[in-house]
């Protein structure tokens, strides 16, 4: 009798468990569900502001505005996007043509069967440019690692550039003089990692409020947290991120000298930067003046690494100024 109603209880503790578990189960598919749902939303409602240029086996994000004899390119950063770019592409618009792009994965571009290097990426982009028929002369204007790309741009194409803008650029031997960069980027990658799963899963299409503005505002700002939660951007993060080093370390011996105008816009102020990076960062700033015969440096006091969305102002005079030297 007891071994009975021992069995009995066992019984339906086990089914109320797989109730449970089902109840459960269900959940976490309507969740997943509608979080894939979200993240469609999301996709079909952030729509390109530029072209999308057949590269063949993928398609590339391409936004040019206004009309001029000189196109301004400009290059994002490390892990950033052509939405970085806003303050300076409006305004800039209205001298000349200006045209930003997305490197492949990044963005609304797709991703790209060509090693993520700098090398190759200033390769694809030069394709980018005959596929769009984006005529030069160009001003190449770079930020951070997107400088570091402009380097090798001005070294591969150096006669269709009219000069080449390094924003608080990004140096070959970076990761030599800046010793705790490499543990930084690791760090980067395993967060990218983790952020990548939840994004995947929908969960942040579920709550795109929840991502960091970043300093954008209105219409960028919801572009950027739509494109984090619905495309595969962390994915095409790690990638740069893995190849990173390897890329710099290829330009140590070959972007010593490019036959172009330079300007070297740094940053005035530390940025997160202990006081000895800071100092190793403002003498890689400054020797990358040597790159060019020709060469100026202008320091945003009031800026940290972003100048471009800290002080815009300053970009677009000293952009002002190359398009009008003849």
């Amino acid at each position: 009798m007891c071994e009975h109603k021992l069995v009995e209880g066992e019984s339906t503790m086990f089914r109320k468990a797989m109730f449970g578990f089902k109840i459960i189960l269900v959940l976490v598919l309507i969740v997943l569900g509608w979080g894939q749902f979200q993240r469609i939303s999301l996709l079909n409602n952030t729509p390109p502001p530029g072209k999308m240029i057949d590269m063949i086996d993928y398609d590339l994000h391409l936004d040019c505005k206004g009309q001029g004899p000189v196109t301004v390119l400009l290059e994002a950063g490390s892990n950033e996007f052509s939405l970085t770019w806003d303050k300076v592409f409006f305004e800039l618009s209205k001298q000349t043509q200006v045209c930003r792009y997305d490197r492949a994965g990044l963005g609304w571009s797709q991703e790209s069967p060509l090693s993520r290097k700098a090398s190759s990426m200033a390769y694809e982009l030069q394709e980018l440019l005959k596929l769009a028929d984006i005529q030069p002369p160009y001003i190449f204007v770079g930020h951070s690692y997107g400088g570091y790309i402009g380097q090798w741009f001005a070294h591969e194409y150096p006669e269709s550039l009219k000069a080449l803008v390094l924003v608080d650029s990004s140096a070959a031997d970076q990761f030599a003089r800046l010793p705790g960069l490499q543990t930084q980027v690791e760090s980067l990658m395993a967060q990218f990692i983790w952020l990548q799963r939840v994004s995947s899963l929908g969960l942040m299409a579920m709550w795109p409020d929840n991502i960091p503005d970043r300093g954008f505002s209105g219409e960028a700002l919801q572009q950027y947290r739509a494109l984090l939660a619905s495309r595969s951007y962390f994915s095409a993060a790690i990638e740069e991120d893995k190849l990173f080093e390897q890329s710099l370390r290829e330009g140590l011996k070959v972007l010593n000298h490019i036959d172009v105008p330079l300007v070297v816009l740094s940053r005035g102020r530390p940025d997160g930067l202990d006081a000895e990076a800071f100092a190793s960062w403002q003498s890689m700033q400054r020797e990358l003046l040597n790159l060019s015969p020709v060469s100026k440096q202008v320091i945003a006091e009031q800026s940290g690494h972003f100048i471009h969305m800290e002080q815009p102002e300053l970009v677009i005079e000293e952009i002002k100024l190359l398009l009008h030297r003849k």
